[in-house]
């Protein structure tokens, strides 16, 4: 197991690649951006039908508020990951810093 983990690291970044290329190559972020604009097209006409009827105006009738909870068991391992980057290069560069200054002291 210890010899094939850059393969398996090679394997699953190739496998992110290609999930986002996909995403992209298919129009899927187009495809959303476009259903959010028809909502908001769709939310003025429903505005301006009831201003010229004269009822009363709630912001939160034409408001679609989207609250998203991106905490599950794969964000936290990422975000596990990426402390520990963090970490690995904040120490890398301490010591590289280190050696710089001890050479011009």
């Amino acid at each position: 197991m210890s010899k094939n983990w850059p393969k398996i690291l090679v394997l699953i970044l190739f496998l992110a690649f290609l999930v986002l290329y996909l995403a992209q190559a298919t129009g899927y972020h187009e495809y959303d951006q476009y259903r959010r604009v028809r909502i908001t097209q769709e939310k003025i006409k429903q505005f301006e039908a009831d201003v010229k009827a004269g009822k009363p105006i709630d912001i939160d009738h034409y408001i679609e508020r989207e609250d998203h909870n991106y905490h599950n068991k794969a964000s936290e391992a990422g975000f596990k990951s990426s402390r520990f980057v963090e970490n690995i290069f904040h120490s890398a560069l301490d010591v590289i810093l280190n050696i710089i200054r001890n050479l011009f002291v």
